[in-house]
């Protein structure tokens, strides 16, 4: 699956499911900014919100958003959660992402973050941890089990932001699909991303490991 900036999605009301059922919480990360010793919203951070607002909304659900708070601690056991944090910002994150059968997010040896595809061994990379860099990054996309097991969570993070971003994207362009081929089943996959230097918006957005459906792994 690749899609490109611009091209239209369809489908009917029936996929807005996939995001939730009726009613969906966004939720986007609060950063530390050190240096000038206050709480920031990365801008790519609430580009993704908003959109992921905007989509939700045109699907007929009822949307509120919050903030994962710098200390990473959310209540995950709620209905219709939509969660854009990475493991490294959130405890209770990084529990519910060690839960997938298949794509672990691991430190490389010389520090940055990728994500290791147990099935074939692949590490993932950003290409600005890449030496020369360049303007790529890679986002996860997958629902989730909830610790209290009684439902699941959609989680969205890019090793960068920019990966988020590119995963708001491709749910906005192939939301049908993807309910075709998952629905409201667990599952996870990477998602891969060109995009513009100076302003982080996605050129190119593709899968680069299947649709990994948990059920069939975890019974494999």
């Amino acid at each position: 699956m690749r899609v490109q900036e611009g091209r239209g999605r369809a489908g009917g009301v029936a996929e807005g499911a996939f995001l939730g059922p009726g009613a969906v919480t966004v939720a986007t990360p609060l950063r530390r900014d050190d240096e000038r010793g206050r709480t920031v919203v990365a801008v790519d951070d609430v580009s993704s919100g908003k959109r992921l607002e905007d989509l939700a909304r045109s699907y007929g659900l009822d949307v509120t958003s919050e903030h994962v708070p710098v200390s990473g601690e959310i209540d995950l056991n709620r209905d219709g959660l939509v969660v854009v944090c990475g493991p490294r910002m959130s405890q209770e994150m990084w529990e519910t992402y060690a839960q997938d059968p298949v794509l672990r997010w691991e430190r490389a040896e010389d520090g940055p973050w990728t994500v290791v595809d147990g099935r074939t061994g692949a590490v993932h990379r950003s290409g600005q941890d890449s030496d020369p860099p360049r303007p790529y990054d890679v986002g996860y996309l997958g629902r989730l089990s909830r610790p209290d097991g009684s439902g699941s969570l959609l989680a969205i993070a890019g090793i960068h932001t920019q990966g988020s971003l590119g995963v708001v994207q491709l749910l906005a362009n192939d939301l049908n699909t993807l309910w075709g081929q998952v629905g409201d089943r667990r599952f996870s996959t990477l998602v891969g991303v060109e995009y513009d230097p100076e302003t982080s918006e996605p050129q190119s957005v593709e899968l680069i490991c299947p649709l990994y459906r948990h059920d069939e792994e975890q019974s494999a």
